[in-house]
């Protein structure tokens, strides 16, 4: 008995090892590579996961980490998963990005159907530069989703109306040409519309991590 409560002692005490992104829980840091291929803001810079959320969809559910870095920019980690793993890193922006990176109205087109909009960058603010492409093309139109500020795998979601159910939301995405870079458009039930850039990365920009405790 007394061996066994050594052993258990002794593992409990042991500290978090992190090897993985989805590993990752509140607290926990990462640092990312200071590679040229990424934009200023986001070279060797350390980021620490402030909230984790969850995205519905009808065939998947997605973890988000929401991360505030060193310098003060608060960016989203997501995996995209497909032949390879990637990391997709989200940054929010305002209306007036918006306004300088397209002319508004190619960018309402993204809400017409069929969903074919075809946006033309005009000029990167200080913000956006480095996260942005030439062109994009529409891929996704209204695509519904429900947005849970959960950890869905350590939480139970809710699929019944009420508090404790997920935000519903319309999606609308698009890419550039070899789709390393995107524009994710989220339109909610009151009106509110959230626009983010992303970047898609390979698993080695993460350098390293550590755990909160």
């Amino acid at each position: 008995m007394n061996f066994f409560k050594k052993i258990f002692n002794k593992s409990s005490k042991e500290p978090r090892k992190l090897s993985k992104v989805d590993q990752l829980l509140v607290g926990d840091i990462i640092v990312l590579t200071d590679s040229f291929a990424l934009p200023e803001s986001l070279r060797g810079q350390e980021f620490q996961v402030k909230a984790i959320n969850s995205y519905e969809f009808q065939q998947k559910v997605q973890i988000e980490w929401a991360l505030i870095g060193s310098n003060a920019l608060e960016i989203f980690l997501s995996l995209e998963v497909d032949d390879i793993t990637e990391l997709k890193l989200s940054v929010k922006i305002q209306h007036e990005d918006v306004e300088s990176l397209f002319d508004l109205d190619s960018f309402a087109e993204i809400f017409d159907e069929p969903g074919q909009a075809f946006l033309t960058k005009q000029a990167d603010t200080e913000l956006t530069a480095m996260w942005t492409s030439i062109q994009y093309q529409q891929s996704i139109f209204a695509k519904v989703g429900y947005f849970h500020r959960k950890d869905h795998r350590s939480e139970n979601l809710s699929s019944y109306e009420g508090k404790d159910s997920g935000e519903q939301f319309e999606l609308y995405c698009l890419y550039n040409e070899d789709q390393s870079k995107g524009i994710d458009v989220e339109v909610w039930q009151d009106g509110d519309t959230e626009v983010c850039l992303t970047l898609f990365r390979p698993l080695s920009d993460i350098i390293d991590m550590y755990p909160a405790s």
